[in-house]
């Protein structure tokens, strides 16, 4: 059949389907997109002008013409075991399938319903890829022996390439794209395949080096030219260490070397004994590179033979990466998950700070009347004429109306003048994520208890630290609510603060229900020098830098506070069993914030040994 415009209907709705839907490619448009969960597709639709969202498949595939996969790398397998069986042509992500025998039956099927099965390699369609290979055939650089090909990027660890434990990590995130050449150049007849990696924090590899031997000097398929007996490859992936990204093919008569991304090809080089003879070639690579791969995919669709033949060299190649893919989970060992997300503790951040105006006094009211909730962080300053009071951000600009001006710019008298408004911004509340409706009933009760209470109150004023206390204290003293205090002290230098904090902490008898934390270690070193038993965490971007100086030295600390996102390094030896309490900077405050509501259970950073999370809206976790 031939399709005059081909509509895709998309599975997922991520970062690479958006990458996807932007792509243009004349005779192809995208007609529907699917997600169990309607909202995602919902709003990613809206998004992209799309008016098909979907969550019922047998519906999805009455509204398109073939199917794009670009979900989960472990659902991938079975979406396209139903799109064939609905009779649609496929175009998966990679990887396409995370074992050979899987790989080889989709094809089977895909065979035998006379379907399009083809995994989304962009580079294998892209005009620089084929210049290699036209270089290589035409015997370049004579008798292959050796192909490294490297792909390595740094990726937040709050990211979903490490989310699931079976499946995540660098090798199966981006092993893809090195397996590619290294299976065109000296094919998929390997002797053997080994492994080395590194893991991050949760026990996936963040940076995964996969070595292929091979023995005879033609390879049966791939390009099919000849290499060297005892030819080799490595193939580097990293999603937690970053290295040079470039391909070399090491020959008999000289190299070929692309230079990082070498994925992107866009410039190849020929390299001779003779260093002064150099030949360089130059390809056109337009975007993202999708398109290449998404005109074979419609051209095949359509009956175009030559599409078809690219797609079927490529099917031996995408069998086989799925088989290392298979070989690599199965040989990986995974440590042990150090905490269960239902022992991971909760910590309001500067409050319920989505319900209530953040640092706000009724923000931390709602926190500590929560049950189950451990505590709540805030932030301490010093005005100008050295108060201690409650506030985040060393300009008032974002939350009062302060204007353009730093805190420390105002007395206390004057500081008391500005106005946090006390209008919601959001219609909306955020539900448990069990969904519990009993638990829902607690929370809200307590919430709008604390509205109705405030509800003739167009504005709240910036607490003080004594004020914030006086509030917390029944709290603390009655159910053990637990406070951590920030003090401001790496942007602005606050002399003095550590000790006004800790006096007014003694003032009201709350020593053992503090914990000081400062992205400056000299503060909470300071800290421990005024009171040797106090409570301390360092706050960092990452776990390395909670732990260490920029010149190699311990910081002195009983907690470290990181970043989800910063989670890869795993605690060294004799630090295992300290307080990990990672923090985000993803959802959305009280005021007019556009970040969403997070989707997923931030919990699951226990694998990742955190013992704490520090949260904008602790009541989704209500225990």
């Amino acid at each position: 059949m031939a399709y005059r415009n081909l509509r895709l209907g998309i599975i997922g709705s991520g970062r690479i389907a958006d990458r996807f839907v932007k792509t243009s490619v004349d005779g192809v448009s995208v007609g529907t997109v699917y997600n169990p969960h309607a909202g995602s597709a919902g709003e990613f639709c809206k998004a992209h002008g799309i008016e098909n969202p979907e969550d019922d498949l047998e519906q999805f595939f009455d509204k398109c013409d073939a199917v794009y996969i670009a979900s989960p790398h472990e659902t991938h397998s079975a979406y396209i075991r139903k799109a064939l069986e609905a009779g649609k042509n496929v175009l998966c992500e990679k990887p396409l399938a995370l074992s050979g025998k899987e790989a080889e039956e989709l094809f089977a099927l895909a065979d035998s319903r006379g379907l399009i099965l083809m995994e989304a390699l962009k580079t294998a369609y892209c005009p620089g890829f084929a210049g290699i290979c036209r270089l290589l055939k035409a015997g370049a650089i004579g008798k292959v022996t050796e192909v490294e090909a490297a792909f390595t990027k740094l990726q937040p660890t709050n990211s979903r390439e490490y989310w699931n434990r079976q499946t995540a990590g660098a090798f199966t995130e981006v092993g893809t794209y090195p397996m590619l050449v290294i299976f065109t150049v000296l094919g998929t007849d390997f002797r053997d395949v080994r492994f080395d990696s590194t893991p991050v924090s949760n026990g996936v590899d963040g940076f995964t080096n996969a070595y292929f031997d091979y023995k005879g000097e033609r390879a049966e398929n791939g390009l099919g030219i000849l290499r060297t007996a005892g030819s080799f490859a490595r193939a580097k992936t990293g999603l937690s260490v970053k290295s040079d990204g470039s391909l070399t093919i090491s020959g008999a008569m000289g190299y070929i070397y692309v230079p990082a991304p070498w994925w992107l090809t866009k410039q190849v080089e020929v390299h001779h004994e003779n260093p002064d003879k150099i030949e360089k070639y130059d390809f056109e690579f337009e975007g993202s590179g999708m398109q290449y791969e998404i005109n074979v995919f419609k051209d095949a669709c359509n009956g175009d033979q030559d599409s078809i033949s690219r797609i079927l060299f490529n099917k031996d190649i995408s069998v086989a990466m799925a088989s290392v893919m298979g070989k690599f989970l199965s040989e990986r060992t995974l440590s042990p998950v150090r905490i269960s997300k239902e022992k991971v503790r909760i910590w309001g951040y500067r409050g319920c700070c989505f319900r209530f105006p953040e640092n706000t006094l009724p923000a931390f009211e709602a926190c500590a009347r929560i049950p189950g909730i451990t505590g709540c962080e805030m932030d301490v300053q010093l005005t100008k004429d050295g108060e201690v009071v409650v506030f985040h951000d060393e300009n008032v600009k974002r939350v009062t109306d302060g204007g353009d001006r730093l805190l420390n710019s105002f007395t206390l008298k004057e500081l008391k003048q500005l106005k946090i408004s006390n209008r919601r911004k959001f219609d909306y509340i955020v539900p448990p994520l069990d969904g519990d409706q009993k638990r829902q009933a607690v929370v809200e009760k307590i919430f709008s208890e604390i509205e109705s209470r405030y509800a003739d109150q167009s504005y709240f004023t910036i607490p003080t630290f004594d004020e914030f206390l006086t509030a917390m204290e029944p709290f603390c003293k009655n159910n053990g609510f637990m406070i951590n205090v920030e003090l401001k002290t790496s942007v602005i230098r606050y002399e003095g603060i550590e000790q006004k904090t800790l006096d007014l902490v003694r003032k009201h008898g709350l020593e053992k229900y503090i914990v000081y934390s400062s992205f400056l270690a000299d503060s909470i070193e300071l800290m421990k020098k005024l009171d040797p038993s106090c409570s301390t965490g360092m706050l960092a971007g990452t776990v390395d830098y909670c732990l260490y100086r920029t010149d190699g030295t311990p910081i002195k600390a009983d907690a470290i506070h990181p970043w989800i996102g910063g989670l890869s390094s795993p605690l060294p030896e004799g630090k295992e069993d300290i307080p990990v309490r990672a923090w985000n900077m993803e959802e959305p405050f009280y005021t007019n914030d556009p970040r969403k509501v997070l989707s997923y259970d931030q919990r699951i950073y226990g694998e990742s040994g955190v013992t704490d999370l520090i949260t904008n809206i602790p009541e989704r976790y209500l225990v």
